[in-house]
């Protein structure tokens, strides 16, 4: 007996010595498989005057929710609590224990992961699913606990740096990060100006004070929020959206330039087809190497493509010397220069006269922009931030696109037939949004289309936002904060490819000199042929079907339970990969889903612009896994430690 309450208490971290556990077995409980541990809660002393001269007078049973590693299977302690008659002080009294609060039926234990998981940005119903409790559970944790932790409020960064951004449904949000750490100080469901403050008074006036610069966008409120918040904060007015209400001002202003003329004139095609080239730094141009442009039938240079476009007109000329001058002001910090411009006489577009007038009435705040270190740079990389998470966090992800949409709506797919089952269990993990072992991610699409070409946005325009419009609808009521989805997709459907290879290294970050364990499809071969994993300590594979992978998903958890070990596990397997990360985050494993990192990285390595058929492995949505020429790899075959057919 000893030995099992012992192993018991060790297992569950109890440590009350009063409580005596006897036995424990599995029950269904209306359906459901609870784990029960029996339990006596012993009265050693009256708790009144302390006397051992009790009468035992009968048991309470409780039934007391525990925490537990898997939601699907709740815990509860069956605790029976000894009624005793003091017969010193002739007082009756019952066991208590600091497991449970007198009067509930809740675990304190389980309070606190509760409390811990309010801290996440995570909707209550989410984390009452999670811990097998109600809604109004989650809502009375809160309102009892709150009061304990005041002491948070005493402490600020002292650069902060505020923005917002659309999540789904284009709903705007209002986030505030530490601008020298870049960590998250906290998120707010709306970005209006009473949320803000109310979230904000909450901290201390001194902690407040503490304050000394508060970077944002120029919202016309920010500025009077920080003054009204922080008394001794410096405005920075951020340099990327200067920047930005500078090139979208003359951008509008060469429109209307544009159409003063006929569509089949030189000056109209000469300010429609490159629009890029004017909102590049002028010396970023190039002046030197001419190419034939069949827009005007003949050898240009950019620059030059560029200056008889502005002889169409001298204001738009004058419009767009005033916004190259500014973007090399901001990037040499130059002050002086923003002040002459800010005061200069021009003749310019209505829309860049407006953007100065701004900027006049921001005076001191975009001069501090000008000469601070401090900018929004932090808060503008959805796609870093949902990687950052996975390399600082170690968390996991999920990751949904417009397969996972489709099975959930009720449609197959070409790798995976519709299944009942496996709908309700994507809709599940969609709408309960992230947890503290996972983030939940969506496609980057909601707030804008123009970083992708033409095909993805066509794509998302006419099929994905039509096809998911109620789903979309319903997800957005959640409130759920998601993570893109694009951590896998960071190359071949982007317009502005630069960026790309700084994103292929922040993935590698993940996987340095670490083991790994790749789950994926019979033909996926991820990293065969490339150097996507070679800075890994090593690799092991598990195979699984190419298609319908979640006929056999039992058999491919299974495995993965049997091979982790301390394991970083990369799963490329489709929707079959969301429910195994669910399923899995008993585990102390990191599990990523990276859907068709391998296609993207070999996209990448060859420099295309298109996606181009892959001749020895499978292509991301391209050859349907026919005509694959088999290549023995000998090291790949040493890597496969199982095989699911």
């Amino acid at each position: 007996m000893s030995s099992l309450n012992d192993y018991i208490k060790f297992t569950l971290d109890i440590e009350d010595k009063n409580i005596i556990f006897s036995d424990y077995s599995n029950e269904n409980i209306n359906g459901k498989i609870y784990k029960i541990y029996l339990a006596e809660l012993i009265q050693p002393t009256c708790p009144y005057c302390r006397s051992t001269n009790l009468k035992h007078n009968g048991h309470y049973v409780s039934n007391v929710r525990f925490i537990t590693a898997d939601a699907s299977k709740p815990v509860t302690i069956r605790l029976r609590k000894q009624r005793v008659l003091c017969n010193d002080c002739l007082k009756r009294s019952m066991a208590q224990s600091n497991l449970v609060n007198k009067g509930c039926y809740i675990s304190n234990t389980s309070k606190r992961k509760i409390l811990s998981a309010l801290t996440e940005d995570r909707s209550m119903t989410s984390i009452a699913r999670e811990h097998n409790v109600s809604v109004n559970t989650v809502q009375r944790v809160l309102e009892v606990c709150s009061s304990k932790f005041y002491d948070a409020f005493d402490h600020l960064p002292e650069h902060l740096a505020f923005d917002e951004f659309k999540g789904v449904g284009k709903k705007l949000h209002f986030i505030c990060l530490d601008g020298d750490t870049h960590k998250v100080v906290q998120i707010l469901r709306t970005r209006f100006k009473p949320d803000i403050l109310r979230y904000f008074y909450k901290f201390t006036p001194k902690a407040r004070a503490m304050v000394k610069t508060v970077t944002m966008d120029l919202n016309c409120y920010y500025p009077l929020v920080a003054r009204e918040l922080f008394p001794n904060a410096q405005i920075v007015i951020d340099r990327f959206h200067m920047v930005q209400m500078l090139t979208r001002s003359f951008n509008i202003f060469r429109v209307q330039i544009m159409k003063q003329f006929n569509k089949r004139s030189r000056e109209y095609k000469l300010l429609k087809s490159p629009w890029k080239l004017y909102l590049m730094k002028y010396d970023k141009l190039n002046k030197t190497t001419p190419y034939y442009d069949w827009h005007f039938k003949d050898c240009l240079t950019q620059e030059h493509v560029v200056l008889d476009g502005l002889d169409c007109d001298q204001t738009l000329e004058n419009t767009y010397w005033v916004m190259q001058d500014f973007m090399t002001a901001i990037q040499d910090n130059d002050e002086k220069k923003v002040i002459h411009l800010l005061h200069s006489k021009q003749n310019v577009g209505k829309q860049m006269h407006q953007t100065l007038l701004t900027f006049k009435r921001n005076y001191s705040g975009v001069l501090n922009g000008i000469t601070s270190t401090y900018s929004n740079g932090c808060l503008e990389g959805v796609m870093d931030e949902s990687l950052d998470r996975l390399i600082n966090e170690k968390k996991s992800i999920i990751r949904f696109g417009d397969g996972e949409l489709s099975l959930i709506n009720g449609k197959g797919i070409t790798y995976q037939a519709y299944n009942k089952d496996l709908s309700k269990k994507l809709k599940q993990i969609l709408f309960a949004g992230g947890n503290n072992k996972y983030d939940v991610a969506l496609p980057d699409v909601f707030e804008s289309l123009e970083d992708y070409g033409q095909y993805t946005k066509d794509f998302y325009e006419t099929n994905f936002f039509f096809n998911n419009q109620y789903l979309l609808s319903e997800v957005e009521k959640t409130e759920n904060i998601y993570s893109n989805t694009f951590i896998s997709r960071p190359y071949i459907d982007r317009i502005d490819k630069a960026k790309s290879a700084g994103w292929f290294n922040k993935l590698k970050q993940i996987w340095k000199e670490k083991d790994i364990l790749i789950v994926e499809g019979a033909l996926t071969r991820s990293g065969v042929g490339n150097d996507l994993f070679d800075n890994t300590k090593s690799v092991k594979r598990i195979l699984a079907p190419s298609r319908n992978a979640y006929q056999k998903v039992n058999k491919i958890e299974q495995m993965i339970r049997e091979n982790a070990e301390d394991r970083l596990v990369l799963l490329m397997l489709g929707p079959t990969a969301k429910v195994i990360v669910d399923d899995l985050q008993d585990l102390d494993n990191q599990l990523i889903d990276l859907g068709h990192i391998d296609s993207e990285y070999e996209w990448f390595k060859m420099g295309a612009t298109y996606k181009v058929k892959l001749k020895n492995k499978h292509t991301a949505e391209f050859n349907f896994d026919e005509n694959i020429e088999a290549v023995h790899d000998q090291t790949y075959e040493n890597e496969i430690i199982g095989k699911i057919e």
